[in-house]
């Protein structure tokens, strides 16, 4: 419920895109668990977080052009 009401909000979503690529991209570099979890499944973590950044910035993308469009903002 929290999450809809902020899906209008595309900064909110923005932002969260921004810090899953941050996220990404620094997760080999500064969390070591290739020792626990194997290298598949430290690679399907990263990918799956690039996947959600980069489809979350589209979202914002096509969130922002249709709120252009209609002519009313959501602040």
């Amino acid at each position: 419920m929290i999450f809809r009401s902020r899906i209008k909000n595309y900064k909110t979503l923005m932002l969260c895109g921004m810090a899953c690529l941050a996220l990404a991209n620094i997760w080999p570099r500064f969390f070591h668990f290739e020792a626990s979890l194997g290298t598949d499944w430290v690679d399907a973590i990263r990918g799956f977080l690039y996947g959600l950044g980069i489809g979350l910035n589209l979202l914002t993308v096509l969130l922002n052009r249709r709120q252009r469009q209609s002519g009313c903002r959501y602040r």
